[in-house]
Formats: C-alpha cells, sequence, structure tokens
C-alpha cells in the first residue's frame, strides 16, 4: 500500500498528471469530483474506461454484487420508497408523518455499521441501560431501524451507501477487482472504508491519498478515521508526500474577507470583481465562483454577469418535468390515478389546446375546487375523458408493469430521447424488476423526471467557472470567489437525536464508529481548498438574504476575517489597530456593476449602447419615459367604448382597477364549486325561484309538493351546478324555506295592498349613458357609452304606477336612501331614471318608488317612496316609511344629484383613467384583484 499525504490541495493536479485511465481506477467521494476528474481525463485521452473513475460507493456496490447477487444496491430515493411501504404495514401512530421514512433513512445511514457488528444487538442493549436519556430519546429509532434494516435485506434492497459495511461484513476473501486504485477520498473517509481499503490491499495495488491540513484538530470527530489509518501502518510502509505547508502570512495576503448588507450587494460586488479581474488581462477561465448553494444565486449571477458581457462555463439546462409535453404527461396521469387536482387538470387540459374540452371560464367554476375523481363527472365530457377504473394500483407492482400502464398516456408530441433519458434514470434508481406499490413508482417517476436535465445552451469554454465547493480543488484556478458564507449554508442539518457525545461514547466504550452528527463538509471543504500555496481566495457573507430575512455569518468566515484583521493590524499603532478590526467587521458598500451604471444613463445614450434603431427606439423611449415617471402613465389608447351598467360604475366609484379587472382585462370573477354554495349561486337561484313562485297560478296556497316540484323545475332553469349532489337536499330544504316565508310575507303584504301586480322580472334595460350630463338615452351619442341592466322584479298599481324591487340576501351593507349618493349606491336611482326614459320600452307607467327587499328578514324598509304620488302599492305610515318619504322636488333634486355624480366617473372610464386609485385603502385587504393590482401601498 502506498499512502501519499499533502498539507495542500493543489495535490490532486498533481497525481492526476501521472494518472493512467486504461489500468486504474480514480476512486472519489461524490459525483461531482468524478465529473471532473472524468472531463479532466477525455481532455487528453479521446475514450477512457468505464471503471476509470468512480465514487466509492459504486466501487463496493460493485463488489457487493460479486459477492452476494442476491442484494440489489438502489438509489436513496427508491429506498425511501420501499421504507415508506413497509411502515405502511406497521400500527405505529408516531410513524405516520410525512417525514418519517426519511428520519428512518437517516438513522438507518447512521446506525447500519452497529446492525452488522455480530455483538451490535448485545452491546446497544447494555448502552441503553446504562445511559436513560438516550434510551428515552432515540432507543425507538434504534429498535424501528434495526427491524426495517433487517426487513430490507431481506428483501435484497440495500442502499449504496451501505455497501460498503456490508462487504466489509462478507469480507473480501478473492480478488474481485483486477485494476490499480487510488482512493482520494477527501474527508468522507471512514472506519468502515479504511478496513476496506486493507484487505482490497491483499488482492491489488493500492493508492491513498491523505489530506493532512494544519487545522485538522478542529475536526477530530470527522479525522479519526485518518488518524487510526495512519497509526496502523508502519512507517516503512508509509511513502509520505508532503507539500511544504503555506506560510501563513502569504496566505493571510492571497485571503480576502467581506461582508455585505444583503445577498444582493453580495453578488454585485464579486461581479465588479471579475470585470476589474476581466480588465486586467485575467485569464477568466482561472477564475471561480463557488458557493454551498450556487442555485440559489445563479438567476441573478447569469443576469448581471449577461450585462458585463462576461462568458460562463456553467450550461444552460431545463429540467425534463419543465418541458410542456411531459408536465401534461405526467399531470394527466395524476388525474387517473389519484385524488384529482385542480392544477393537474388544468394543466393537461390547456397546456395544449387541442386537448381543451371546456372553455376556461366554465372549466373554472366546475373545477377549481375537486375532492375526488367522482367530482371528475361535473362534465361529462371530462369525466368520460380521464375516469379510469382499472388503474395497477396492486401494492406489488414491478417497474416494468408500471411503466406499460403510465407509457400508453405518453404524448404524441414527447420526444424520444427524453423517454430513454427517462427509462435510463428510472433505472439506476433500481432494477425495473423490483417490485413496489403504485404510489412509490409514480414518485420516482415524477423524481426522475425532476432530475434530468437537457442542456439548451452549452457553457462557454474559456469562460468564468461556476462550481460547486467540491470541484475547486481539481480545478486549475488562480482566483476563486467564495460566496454565500452563512451558518445556515455550512452547518449539517441532522434530523436525528443522536448527539456526538453519544457517537464519542458509542466509539469509546463498545467500539461502534459512527459517523459523526455534526459534521460540516461544506466548511471543511472550503479550508481544504484555502491551502493553496499560489492561489487568491475571496470570502464574503451577507447580513440578509434576498427575501431581507437575517442571515448569520458562519464561524469559518468570522474566523478567517479576525485573522486575517489581526495580521494586517499588526504593523499599525494599539488604537488605530482597534479601529481597523472594528470596520473589517462591519459590512461594505458593494462595487458597482455595468447593471448599476446602465441605470443612470440618459434613455438615448442606452438605446446606443443596446444597439437599438428605429423605430424600435422611439418606442423604447416612450415607455423608458413613463417607467422613470418623465411622462404620464397610459394603460390604453383611444378611449373606453364598451359597455357600463349601474354596478359597474360603482365598482368605478370604488377603484378605477376593479373596473378594468372586469371589464377590460375580462378576468374572470365567476364563482367556483365548493363544499359550501357560493352567495351568487344561492341569489340566482332565489332570483329565479321567486320568479317562478309569483308566475305561478295560484301562488298563494302551494302545498309542500307543489313547493317541492317547483324548486326542482327552478333547478332546471337556472342551471345551478353543485360541487356534490349530497349538498342539494340541504340546499333544496333551505330554499324550501325561503320560498315559504316569502309566501306568507307577499300574501300579508297584498292584502294590505291588493293593487298589487307584478308585471317585470329579470327585466332588460338597455339604452346609453351620456357621459357629459349622466343623462339616460334611447339614442346613441359620440359622448355616450352603451348602458345596460337588468331589474330583478317591477310591481305596478291599477293606475300605472311603478314599484322597482331589488332583491338582496341581507341589506347590512346597504345605507338609507339619505346616504345613498354619500356612498355611490346608484344601482336603484339609475334604474329608475332608465324606466323613465323608456330603456325598457314593454314597461309602461311613473315610477314612484324602488326599494330593496331583505330575503332574509323579508323586509322591504330601504329605497325610496315618492309621497306625492297617490298609489295602492305602499302606504306613507307603513313600516319604514318615514324614513323612505320623499317629496316630488326631494326625488329630482336626487336625480340630478346622481346624474352629476356618475357623470363624474364616466368622465374617467371614457378616458382610459384605470389607475388603483381605491376610496378606501382598508378595503383593498378585501379586494379579489389585490394580487393583480400595482397600487403602490400593496407593494
Amino acid at each position: 500500500m502506498q499512502i501519499i499525504t499533502s498539507t495542500e490541495s493543489s495535490l490532486r493536479g498533481e497525481l492526476l498528471k501521472e494518472f493512467d485511465p486504461q489500468t486504474s481506477t480514480w476512486v472519489v467521494s461524490d459525483l461531482r469530483s468524478k465529473f471532473d476528474i472524468q472531463s479532466k481525463l477525455l481532455e487528453k485521452n479521446q475514450a477512457i474506461h468505464a471503471e476509470s473513475v468512480l465514487r466509492a460507493s459504486e466501487l463496493w456496490s460493485l463488489i457487493l454484487r460479486r459477492l452476494n447477487f442476491y442484494l440489489k444496491p438502489v438509489s436513496r430515493d427508491f429506498l425511501k420508497e420501499v421504507i415508506k411501504s413497509e411502515l405502511a404495514k406497521r400500527e405505529t401512530s408516531w410513524t405516520e408523518s410525512s417525514g418519517a421514512s426519511e428520519s428512518l433513512f437517516e438513522y438507518i445511514n447512521l446506525l447500519f455499521p452497529i446492525f452488522l457488528n455480530e455483538k451490535g444487538e448485545e452491546g446497544m442493549v447494555d448502552y441503553f441501560e446504562r445511559n436513560e436519556n438516550a434510551n428515552r430519546r432515540w432507543k425507538h429509532w434504534y429498535e424501528l431501524s434495526f427491524d426495517i434494516f433487517n426487513s430490507l435485506l431481506e428483501r435484497g434492497f440495500v442502499s449504496r451507501e451501505w455497501a460498503a459495511g456490508l462487504v466489509s461484513h462478507y469480507g473480501v476473501s478473492k480478488k474481485l477487482f483486477n485494476r490499480r486504485l487510488i482512493f482520494d477520498l477527501g474527508f468522507e473517509f471512514s472506519y468502515l472504508e479504511m478496513d476496506l481499503i486493507e484487505q482490497m490491499d491483499q488482492w491489488c495495488d493500492v493508492q491513498v491519498v491523505v489530506p493532512l491540513p494544519p487545522w485538522r484538530d478542529q475536526f477530530s470527530s470527522i479525522y479519526q478515521a485518518y488518524d487510526f489509518f495512519l497509526s496502523k501502518n508502519q512507517p516503512e510502509k508509509l511513502k509520505e508526500t508532503t507539500v511544504n505547508h503555506v506560510d501563513r502570512a502569504i496566505a493571510a495576503k492571497r485571503i480576502q474577507t467581506n461582508k455585505f448588507a444583503s445577498s444582493l450587494a453580495e453578488i454585485k460586488n464579486i461581479v465588479s470583481e471579475v470585470r476589474s479581474l476581466a480588465d486586467q488581462s485575467v485569464d477568466l477561465d482561472k477564475i471561480a465562483l463557488a458557493s454551498p448553494n450556487v442555485e440559489n444565486y445563479w438567476p441573478l449571477l447569469r443576469r448581471l454577469l449577461k450585462e458585463e458581457g462576461i462568458p460562463v462555463s456553467k450550461a444552460k439546462v431545463t429540467r425534463l418535468h419543465s418541458f410542456p409535453s411531459i408536465s401534461s404527461w405526467l399531470s394527466e396521469m395524476r388525474v387517473r390515478s389519484a385524488e384529482p387536482l385542480t392544477s393537474d387538470l388544468e394543466s393537461n387540459q390547456y397546456l395544449d389546446n387541442k386537448k381543451a374540452l371546456l372553455k376556461v371560464d366554465r372549466f373554472k367554476v366546475l373545477y377549481k375546487n375537486i375532492y375526488s375523481k367522482s367530482h371528475l363527472f361535473r362534465s361529462k365530457e371530462i369525466g368520460k375523458a380521464y375516469y379510469t377504473k382499472n388503474l395497477p394500483n396492486e401494492k406489488d407492482l414491478s417497474g416494468y408493469d408500471f411503466l406499460a400502464w403510465s407509457l400508453q398516456y405518453w404524448p404524441k408530441e414527447g420526444e424520444l430521447e427524453h423517454l430513454e433519458l427517462l427509462l435510463s434514470k428510472l433505472q439506476s434508481h433500481g432494477q425495473l424488476d423490483l417490485h413496489l406499490d403504485f404510489e412509490s413508482w409514480f414518485r420516482l417517476l415524477e423524481l426522475s423526471c425532476s432530475q434530468i436535465e437537457i442542456t439548451q445552451v452549452s457553457g462557454q469554454k474559456k469562460a468564468l467557472q461556476i462550481l460547486g465547493l467540491n470541484s475547486v480543488a481539481s480545478s486549475e484556478l488562480d482566483w476563486v470567489f467564495y460566496f454565500g458564507l452563512s451558518e445556515s449554508e455550512l452547518s449539517s442539518r441532522s434530523s436525528s437525536a443522536i448527539l456526538s457525545s453519544e457517537v464519542d461514547q458509542l466509539a469509546r466504550d463498545y467500539g461502534f464508529y459512527l459517523p459523526s452528527p455534526d459534521e460540516s463538509p461544506a466548511e471543511i471543504e472550503i479550508r481544504w481548498n484555502l491551502e493553496h500555496s499560489s492561489r487568491n481566495s475571496f470570502l464574503s457573507c451577507s447580513e440578509s438574504d434576498f427575501n431581507g430575512d437575517p442571515l448569520i455569518s458562519s464561524w469559518l468566515w468570522i474566523e478567517m476575517n479576525e485573522r486575517i484583521s489581526h495580521f494586517m493590524a499588526e504593523s499599525l499603532p494599539e488604537e488605530e489597530r482597534i479601529e481597523f478590526i472594528k470596520e473589517k467587521r462591519k459590512a461594505l458598500s458593494p462595487k458597482l456593476t455595468n447593471w448599476d451604471s446602465l441605470c443612470f444613463e440618459e434613455a438615448k445614450d442606452l438605446l446606443t449602447l443596446k444597439n437599438k434603431k428605429n423605430p424600435e427606439s422611439e418606442e423604447l423611449l416612450k415607455r423608458m419615459a413613463e417607467d422613470r415617471e418623465l411622462t404620464e402613465k397610459k394603460l390604453f389608447s383611444g378611449q373606453y367604448a364598451g359597455r357600463v351598467s349601474a354596478s359597474s360604475i360603482e365598482d368605478y366609484s370604488e377603484c378605477p382597477f376593479i373596473f378594468a379587472a372586469k371589464r377590460i382585462f375580462r378576468l374572470s370573477d365567476l364563482p367556483s364549486l365548493d363544499i359550501d354554495v357560493d352567495a351568487l349561486t344561492k341569489g340566482s337561484f332565489s332570483h329565479k325561484l321567486l320568479e317562478l313562485l309569483l308566475k305561478r297560478d295560484g301562488w298563494q296556497s302551494l302545498d309542500d309538493q307543489d313547493l317541492e316540484s317547483l324548486i326542482e323545475e327552478t333547478r332546471i332553469q337556472a342551471r345551478i351546478d353543485l360541487a356534490d349532489e349530497s349538498l342539494w337536499p340541504y340546499f333544496k330544504k333551505k330554499n324550501f324555506e325561503l320560498a315559504r316565508r316569502f309566501i306568507d310575507f307577499e300574501k300579508s303584504w297584498r292584502a294590505d295592498y291588493p293593487e298589487t301586480e307584478s308585471i317585470g322580472f329579470e327585466t332588460d334595460i338597455k339604452g346609453y349613458i351620456h357621459c357629459l350630463t349622466g343623462e339616460l338615452l334611447k339614442e346613441a351619442s359620440p359622448e355616450a357609452l352603451e348602458f345596460s341592466g337588468q331589474i330583478d322584479r317591477i310591481d305596478r298599481d291599477e293606475q300605472g304606477h311603478l314599484l322597482i324591487i331589488d332583491y338582496k340576501s341581507s341589506t347590512a351593507s346597504l345605507r338609507s336612501f339619505a346616504s345613498w349618493l354619500k356612498n355611490n349606491q346608484f344601482q336603484l336611482g339609475l334604474y329608475s331614471l332608465a324606466l323613465s326614459a323608456g330603456l325598457s320600452p314593454e314597461v309602461k307607467g311613473q315610477v314612484c318608488a324602488a326599494v330593496y327587499f331583505d330575503l332574509k328578514k323579508m323586509s322591504r324598509d330601504n329605497g325610496f317612496h315618492n309621497i306625492e304620488i297617490d298609489t295602492g302599492l305602499y302606504r306613507f305610515d307603513s313600516k319604514g316609511g318615514k324614513k323612505n318619504k320623499v317629496d316630488q322636488l326631494g326625488l329630482e333634486n336626487f336625480y340630478s344629484d346622481l346624474k352629476s355624480a356618475v357623470s363624474t366617473y364616466l368622465g374617467g372610464i371614457k378616458e382610459n383613467e384605470f389607475w388603483p386609485k381605491p376610496l378606501d385603502p382598508k378595503e383593498c385587504r378585501k379586494c379579489e384583484w389585490r394580487l393583480q393590482c400595482r397600487a403602490p401601498h400593496l407593494n
């Protein structure tokens, strides 16, 4: 065995120069390192052996299969699905949570060396008897994980992460691998792998790369396997190639630390620094940006780097599930196989317009809220298209059977290349002849679609490197920017209840060596990368993320910042030194980027920089002037030429944007079916029921059977949809009670006013309204808009006097007649003017009153009655008469003020003034259009 140690991270690059991929295998710990080494080897070789670079888990899985054909190493995700199915068989309430399988998998990963130890069970019994705290906190997890682990072994399912332990357990008693092995595992070196390497040394030529950082004592729990490994090998077997340790003074000069107020400032500063290096003719491929979570920052980074004109090595990729055909395919299968979601049904219906079976508005009404597969039949077309009786929902289903079912729905526009990638990915999770339940296979299919990346634009060569932390060590770089170094990003996230002190005790007292739950691989990776004698490194963090939430600087950043600050301040007087160190701890202002410069450019100069030419530039200049509020913004060209109604004018008075949302943007405000019947459906039904009731001969004496028959007829004529048929009996009962109370009220009223005759139901009003005067007109005019409406009910007496009635489920939100105009309640006033102006030709007579009919209280106390008209429709001493009565002059003044108020709003509608200007900003919280609105106080 040859052991090569190094105190510097650059050793991998040197060893690669001597590596022969045809006869040797380089063993690494992670996938990214594997890809990096393969890429470097392919730069020098046209082809390399498939086993030239392997992850440790792949090597041990390969050997395990040669030792035991029954065991089947599978992916983490596959195994979690198997664990879910195992937990489902157990009647334990504490394992029913959604994260139970995830936690159990972590416990098995941590404890499986004990499970494989012949003295493990006996030792743990003794341990729990001696440690009451551990017994209470995680003994139940230990027992369950031990049980599940053995069950998985019986079924032949093992994680690739357990392969090392299983190979060690069975023992490598013969030559199962005939290539030279180089183990370069970084800091992910375990006792199990130490044992295996020593076994493999009997059959293969083995070389081990051991990192020896000067700070390894700070991470003794992680480094203890290496310490034990080196102590077991005698000096004569040890060939140590040690690169001189980096001088701390030189390192301090090559490392810089910065802190910024926000993640945005941090990224902008990095981009500015890269631009500065590029201007100094530094090769871009010698510069790298690295972070524990690059993808969080990439959308912003990509935009800023594009504005700087800096090419990047990172390819532009799209995940497979983002393709419309794949998304629609997955949606269709979810609808067919499980409790359907509206999003799935909508996606499958409208991603491809040729598939749409319903208009969008109708679809929203029927399927915004669906709770079971039976609800698919709210539309016969949808139900017939998606309902599937015979699903392969057996608990024991092979991957091939699952694919046979799913591929019958594969979209015609789906690409075969995507299907090949998907099948390959599924195969990588576990062999398709293995058996799981239907839901598990479907979750694996969804996961595979989300993991496959399709390259849209390849990364550029000789470009800025965008890397993960574990790729830095093997890359030839002169400048590295480490960013996003917050405590949350660098700290490990263990969900187990096992403490590091307990791991130490198990190793010390029982010889059970487990990985420490407090490991921080990202921090160790950065520390190791900093041990480079010729590389400049920048470490940065921020005090808040992109959402403005606070972040805590990692201990790594704090330690490096303090070390460098003290070194740089050593030559200063003591007072200046203290102030210097304080300043180094403060957040900095970022340097300007090209993006910032563009924000301050004159519009014409900006267009020149962007190479925009006429006529495109003129339109852009106009829009830029509006964005900078140099000119007044206009939402629409020309003048509004649509239709208005009393309710839409009230909408405009409440807020112009509400009018625009409904009338111009045509945003649907139709109610959707749900477990309760919505107010609009209730209102439509009651209106139609009362209309049919008053039209029925002998309505005053209808018996219960006749009334029930009338309600059934109303349902047909009103075309009422219900979310579930089981709602109908209750809904029917409520309307039966309403109708019976209405009959009693009307009989009593008409006994007092026998001249009352109902002559109009849902009476249409059609005409025009003048925008300058508010007058209602029969004929069109250049200054008028089309006006329409519908009056719920019109009563008439023998003299031809008319009474307008508007049904309301409640009048709690309405004001008395004297306050109508103050509260912008125009409806009954405009209806009165419309009938007087002849906008409903079939209705003749003089309007003497207009009232709201409260169906909840069965009262008509809100409205106006003209006291100068002698009518048989009402008396002035009736309930509510005093506050509703008005003389002819008062009524004329009301009409005049009404037309004046309405004309103010009509002028704004005519001139396209639809910016959000709420009458009461407090009401915005209740507005159904608030998510689409751009009112300043909402953004």
